[in-house]
């Protein structure tokens, strides 16, 4: 299917691909809630990727980044970045999920 473009060749989404992206947005924040708690001093990488994982499959969705190019795991955990991914994630759900900054730092923080 060809994607439907507008005249400056920005892709124009239906109102069901608008809706995936909200559930996208609205898993991975999840995901956040989840593996918050988790991420302690001494906790290892791999652990906390199999709980992403876990909850992934268990949430009927599929790790995009698992087997991606060779890509061994099912999230990008780094203990230099970590705090600028969740951000990035986080300030992605929000745009997804349509909450301004205002409205995310007055009601979901």
């Amino acid at each position: 299917m060809t994607p439907r473009l507008n005249k400056d060749g920005i892709t124009l989404h239906s109102k069901e691909e608008f809706e995936g992206m909200r559930l996208a947005g609205r898993l991975a924040a999840e995901i956040l809630d989840m593996i918050a708690p988790h991420v302690v001093p001494g906790a290892r990488l791999n652990d906390l990727d199999q709980l992403c994982h876990d909850f992934m499959i268990a949430n009927h969705s599929v790790p995009a980044t698992l087997g991606y190019k060779g890509y061994p795991k099912s999230s990008c955990i780094s203990v230099k970045s970590s705090l600028f991914t969740f951000l990035k994630i986080l300030s992605l759900a929000f745009c997804v999920l349509g909450i301004s900054k205002a409205e995310a730092t007055d009601s979901h923080l």
